[in-house]
């Protein structure tokens, strides 16, 4: 232990032993007028009373901050002949300067290790993001249609039917068998995909893509069921990306499934 102490306790002198100077050249700097005197003798040798010249303060005020300079090692007095010319020491300065310096490397470190926390931070994020699997939802909307499913599913082939997304479309290529392609654009938007299953009258399926699934791959499955008072149609939209476009297909299928009704509506009418 006492060896301990007696090592701090030299540490501790050199400390202060060493910033005793440092401690003085800052004193003296600090002051604005004396960083003026500095600043004037850096261009040369000069006298008391030319050194005082500048300023507009006493002489004995001007004597106190030559003093303050004179211990700091800043400035030197030099006799010539009946003359004392003052000069400009800079080396002092330059241990302020590595003073300086050791901080600013010191901060520059940490300033690179803090960027460097927060670069590694959004990269980890962006990984995350990427690595985590994209939560899909899923759309369901039935109606009752009076009429049986050999008719509803034959309808809703039918580009002529109000109230199918074939009838809608500004320009459509339509091939309704398994692996039959079909493309449809309305209002500009492009909507694409594949038949996968045609089971008349009870099932159809098939992929769909467009801007509104992220270019990703959904599948709708819709299905026709007899009922007592018509046909059970249901659509099921699932693989939707949990977006604003993949939700919206909500609205645009019931929007779809309201008007496809009245085809067989009209026609009951007319019958009776």
């Amino acid at each position: 232990m006492k060896g301990k102490k007696a090592l701090a306790k030299h540490y501790t002198i050199r400390y202060n032993i060493n910033m005793d100077p440092l401690t003085n050249v800052m004193t003296a700097i600090s002051h604005p007028t004396r960083r003026a005197i500095i600043g004037q003798l850096a261009n040369g040798p000069a006298r008391f009373l030319d050194v005082a010249k500048p300023f507009d303060t006493a002489l004995n005020a001007v004597t106190k901050h030559l003093k303050l300079l004179e211990r700091a090692g800043l400035i030197e007095r030099r006799k010539q002949g009946r003359e004392v010319f003052i000069s400009f020491r800079p080396e002092p300065l330059r241990e302020v300067a590595g003073w300086v310096l050791e901080y600013e490397r010191f901060w520059n470190k940490q300033l690179d290790l803090f960027e460097q926390y927060f670069k590694d931070k959004k990269k980890k994020e962006g990984e995350e993001a990427m690595s985590e699997p994209k939560r899909n939802i899923e759309v369901k909307v039935e109606r009752t249609i009076p009429a049986s499913p050999g008719e509803v599913f034959d309808a809703w082939l039918d580009p002529k039917i109000p109230g199918n997304p074939w009838n809608m479309a500004d320009k459509l290529l339509l091939n309704p068998h398994v692996d039959g392609f079909f493309y449809w654009a309305i209002k500009g938007t492009p909507h694409y995909g594949r038949f996968t299953e045609m089971e008349r009258p009870g099932r159809i399926q098939h992929t769909w893509m467009s801007p509104n699934t992220s270019g990703l791959e959904s599948m709708v499955t819709v299905t026709f069921k007899e009922q007592v008072e018509g046909t059970l149609m249901t659509l099921v939209h699932s693989g939707l990306p949990d977006t604003d476009g993949g939700r919206g297909h909500e609205k645009g299928w019931n929007y779809f499934l309201d008007l496809f009704p009245g085809k067989f509506t009209d026609a009951s009418r007319k019958e009776a």
